[in-house]
């Protein structure tokens, strides 16, 4: 058998390394333009910034979104939920709209999440890169939310950061507070 000296980083022409190389680049082409191609959660929904919480043993997925596909910039102008009990089949459940909230209309809505304490279900929105808001639902997880201030649950003068893209910690403590971080 022929030694083949691949010190110098080329692979001699006809090899069949050289083949095996070209289809190892193809593939992974492939998959890379695959990967991009949609949302693999919720296809063609536009779906950004994704918080899920189990309820009651079904799976809500809060999210803004995104109208912009396609678009060379993003355009957010509402915030969504979906919901699975599988993972796989998702319904959207409810849409936020800023315009409902003390907003008004907007066109970068932010990362959401959601929260439930004492029976009421929260979701939290962000207004760009301001502050954030809370709406509130006592129906259930699924919705309908309505704003629960009619003002910024944290305004964007309260600390010298911005305030938006909440996540919700909820501690174990017996009366299961809530920590926006």
């Amino acid at each position: 058998m022929k030694k083949i000296d691949l010190s110098s980083g080329l692979i001699p022409p006809f090899h069949p390394f050289r083949h095996a190389a070209a289809l190892a680049w193809a593939l992974l082409a492939c998959v890379h333009s695959i990967a991009l191609a949609d949302n693999p959660i919720i296809p063609n929904q536009g779906v950004c910034d994704p918080h899920i919480r189990i309820y009651n043993n079904k799976a809500y997925l809060y999210s803004s979104h995104d109208y912009g596909k396609g678009q060379p910039v993003y355009r957010m102008d509402d915030w969504q939920l979906f919901s699975s009990t599988d993972l796989v089949s998702w319904q959207k459940e409810f849409v936020l709209r800023p315009e409902n909230t003390y907003i008004g209309p907007w066109t970068s809505c932010y990362a959401p999440d959601g929260a439930e304490r004492n029976g009421n279900y929260y979701f939290y929105f962000s207004q760009a890169q301001a502050q954030t808001g809370v709406a509130v639902s006592t129906s259930g997880p699924g919705g309908p939310y309505v704003d629960a201030l009619g003002a910024p649950l944290l305004p964007q003068n309260l600390t010298p950061s911005a305030e938006y893209d909440p996540s919700i910690f909820i501690d174990d403590d017996p009366a299961r507070t809530p920590y926006i971080i």
